[in-house]
């Protein structure tokens, strides 16, 4: 009987420490990585501005774009070898791709041509949305490294 007790007192005692741990689950906030992120989403929106604005003129072809596709192509695979390198980053990474993946449609859709100052705004939007969620979990993860 006391031998139970005492099994129980430990695994009690035991049960209470690891309740007490914190589990990890995401990456820590990563100033490089938020910083970089922002640089990119400054650079895709003046890019759409322009866009817009050029609608229909030959300042407007694909051909005039390409250093702004390799150079954000390049931001991104920077990123994406930085958040590999961090720990429980699987989330993070899974954006980065998600934003690679629509960059690169976004080039498609370019390479096609933009027929009205509608649809880059519909782009644009979809754009938008990713990098709010992107831009979210980073807030997110800053404040939970601030408290």
């Amino acid at each position: 009987m006391i031998i139970n007790i005492r099994n129980f007192g430990l695994f009690s005692i035991l049960v209470f420490l690891f309740s007490c741990a914190e589990v990890k689950l995401i990456q820590e906030y990563d100033a490089v990585s938020n910083h970089k992120i922002n640089i990119i989403y400054d650079k895709a929106t003046k890019f759409f501005v322009k866009l817009k604005r050029n609608i229909g003129l030959p300042e407007n072809r694909f051909e005039k774009h390409i250093d702004f596709y390799d150079d954000l192509k390049s931001d991104i695979h920077i990123l994406e070898t930085r958040t590999k390198a961090i720990d429980k980053s699987a989330i993070v990474q899974k954006q980065i791709n998600s934003l690679d993946i629509q960059i690169q449609t976004i080039e498609q859709l370019h390479k096609a041509g933009f027929k009205s100052k509608e649809e880059i705004e519909l782009i644009q939007s979809a754009f938008d949305q990713t990098m709010t969620a992107i831009l979210k979990l980073q807030v997110a993860l800053k404040n939970k490294n601030n408290q």
